[in-house]
């Protein structure tokens, strides 16, 4: 072995001690090359025995285009997750993950990290895979609107404030006009929330009212350039009017109080106040019994003092 070998080598040993960063260790997948620290090996592994699921179901649902790999690093830090980013990029530290569709590169917080399950890191994935292949798939930056909506809805990303938020907006009659929202996204924090609630709702209604392939077949036409409303007219039969009538219609049948009423959720929140109520009742009827065997336990020894009770005992119940 020749001098130079053997100092590489040395090198390498020397490095973790001097502080450098460890090798990253990878796995492969027929689509997917995955790099992570050692001490997130186990959900390396996990997520070895998932992308492929995720892959296929996303391309599926969606027809999108992918590259022939996707490279996926796992960040057990705050400080890897930012210098993982590529030159120049900075993302906020409460983000969970990021997607650079350009580079076909997804950057994840481990559950370690997230302190989550890894279920929910396979949905947060999910949603990140989603921005990758529209990115891939378009002609054009996709829009704010369908680029979110549609990972959100991909990806399982429900959530109850969302819920909450869209049942307040709709009962006052707020909710953001689709030709405003297709057409940009606002900047204000609290119009910006109303937009991505929005968004999700708006896909799943696409979905659910004409079908995965009549939707697939609007995604096709929309990112190979065609205007939101021609996209429309091919794939649905739509006028970007009639969307709106049918949409909010949807959205005061979802959101009103009558399935607020008459949701599963609410019978069991109606169940669960039931017997708080017959808790409280029992817990107070136990403390009202209990005074009454104090009492009569001093009635007991008042008597007893005089002579007048057996020594046997005595309950009210006798």
């Amino acid at each position: 072995m020749n001098l130079s070998a053997l100092v590489f080598i040395f090198l390498c040993l020397l490095a973790p001690a001097l502080g450098g960063p460890a090798p990253l260790a990878v796995s492969s997948t027929p689509h997917f090359s995955i790099h992570y620290d050692q001490p997130d090996s186990e959900f390396a592994n996990f997520l070895s025995g998932q992308v492929e699921r995720v892959y296929s179901l996303v391309r599926n649902d969606l027809g999108v285009i992918y590259p022939a790999t996707v490279q996926v690093r796992v960040c057990g830090s705050e400080a890897s997750y930012q210098q993982s980013q590529p030159p120049g990029n900075f993302v906020p530290s409460w983000s969970a993950a990021v997607a650079y569709p350009s580079k076909s590169l997804i950057i994840l917080k481990s559950p370690n990290l997230l302190k989550t399950s890894f279920d929910q890191s396979i949905k947060i994935l999910t949603h990140e895979l989603v921005h990758v292949g529209l990115g891939q798939t378009s002609a054009f930056p996709v829009p704010r609107w369908l680029d979110e909506g549609v990972a959100m809805y991909e990806s399982g990303d429900w959530s109850l404030d969302r819920y909450l938020s869209m049942v307040g907006t709709v009962m006052a009659d707020k909710l953001i006009p689709l030709r405003e929202l297709t057409a940009g996204w606002p900047d204000e924090t609290t119009a910006a929330e109303l937009a991505y609630g929005q968004s999700y709702y708006l896909t799943a209604y696409l979905i659910t009212a004409y079908g995965q392939n009549s939707f697939r077949s609007f995604l096709r036409y929309y990112l190979s350039g065609a205007s939101f409303e021609a996209a429309l007219k091919r794939a649905f039969g739509l006028s970007l009017f009639q969307l709106e009538i049918e949409w909010h219609s949807f959205m005061r049948l979802r959101f009103s109080y009558i399935p607020i009423i008459t949701s599963s959720g609410t019978l069991w929140l109606f169940i669960t106040f039931l017997f708080v109520i017959v808790y409280i009742k029992k817990k107070r009827h136990a403390a009202r019994q209990l005074e009454i065997w104090a009492l009569e336990e001093e009635r007991i020894e008042a008597r007893r003092s005089i002579g007048t009770v057996d020594p046997g005992g005595y309950r009210p119940e006798d």
